[in-house]
């Protein structure tokens, strides 16, 4: 045989996957039996190799250790990694290792590393117990596990659900800021009639509790013997005073409502919400006390003082601006004097 030069690359012992240790054991294949050199949990070398080995050759290898008071015998499949003819050193690499084996190789490594005695009782135990986590079946759906897309179904309906509100609300934002303008400060009111005392006295009330009309020239009621009548036929929307009390001069007694007046709906809102609103916006109606709902126009925007057109110039004085909103169908004179709701439509 020629003689023949073999690169050898010596890797470090963090470089190495398993740690190489001499140990007294025996490995035997094809009949003949050969001193171990290294044992690791992954394969082996031996020396004495008198036969020339392949590499890739697969061989059969029966591993014998010697222990104090016992011994164990492997049968193992390996194949050949290198064969040195110069050193007569060949290398194997364990293949198809069991579970019950692979334990048995890590703990016999791990205790001579240790330098501790190997008993026969600790492989027994070794070899009973599970030592690998065995993976749980998975149901497969178009290759993705059922438990892991079940997990994920509660998230994604989650985070769904957050986007849909999410983008609700900014859409509600930006249509309440941009297209409409609410206000719950707002009343239907009409052309009110106070009927107040021509004189000084005690007030005798003909108005009986509950009545909420009276015709004209209906007596009202009497101070000091002169008779107090009403001025039309009306609906009394208040009573200020009542029998018994002491009135004085120019003082309200009742208000009215003309029965055949028209009334509409105030509404009170600050100066930057009316340069919003222009003659002729279109408004929305709900009336406390009423299901129906109304639709109307915007008639007219006034100050305490002052009454704005198309063009309006708030006085600094004045915080609060009245608009008036004239509705398309009439309302019904008994909601006169209760509060409402108004949406102006702005685009």
């Amino acid at each position: 045989m020629g003689s023949s030069t073999v690169n050898i690359v010596h890797e470090s012992e963090a470089q190495r996957q398993f740690v190489r240790l001499p140990v007294p054991a025996e490995a035997t294949f094809d009949g003949q039996t050969y001193i171990v050199k290294d044992l690791t949990a992954g394969g082996l070398s031996i020396v004495d190799v008198g036969r020339a080995l392949n590499d890739g050759q697969a061989v059969k290898v029966s591993l014998f250790l010697p222990f104090s008071s016992f011994g164990l015998t492997m049968e193992l499949d390996a194949i050949v990694k290198y064969y040195l003819p110069s050193e007569k050193v060949a290398g194997m690499q364990f293949t198809g290792l069991t579970p019950d084996q692979v334990s048995l190789l890590n703990h016999v490594v791990k205790s001579f590393m240790a330098g501790e005695v190997v008993r026969s009782g600790d492989l027994m135990n070794v070899a009973a117990r599970d030592n690998f986590t065995k993976a749980r079946p998975k149901k497969m759906v178009d290759g993705k596990p059922v438990v892991e897309l079940k997990r994920q179904i509660p998230g994604l309906l989650l985070v769904t659900i957050l986007g849909i509100v999410a983008l609700g609300f900014i859409l509600n934002n930006i249509y309440e800021n941009v297209f409409i303008f609410k206000t719950n400060n707002a009343s239907v009111q009409a052309s009110t009639i106070q009927v107040r005392s021509v004189e000084r006295g005690l007030l005798t009330s003909k108005i009986k509790p509950g009545q909420t009309t009276i015709q004209n020239r209906g007596e009202i009621g009497t101070v000091n013997g002169n008779d107090v009548k009403s001025p039309c036929d009306c609906l009394i929307t208040k009573v200020h005073r009542h029998t018994g009390e002491f009135v004085v001069e120019g003082e309200p007694l009742v208000s009215l409502v003309q029965a055949n007046a028209v009334p509409w709906v105030q509404v009170t809102v600050k100066p930057e919400d009316a340069r919003k609103l222009n003659i002729g916006t279109k408004a929305t109606i709900a009336i406390a006390g009423s299901k129906a709902e109304l639709t109307g126009t915007v008639d007219s925007i006034k100050t305490e003082t002052n009454e704005w057109g198309d063009a309006p110039v708030f006085p600094s004085v004045s915080n609060q601006v009245y608009v008036i909103v004239k509705p398309d169908g009439k309302i019904p004179s008994e909601l006169i004097n209760r509060p409402a709701h108004v949406v102006f439509q702005l685009r």
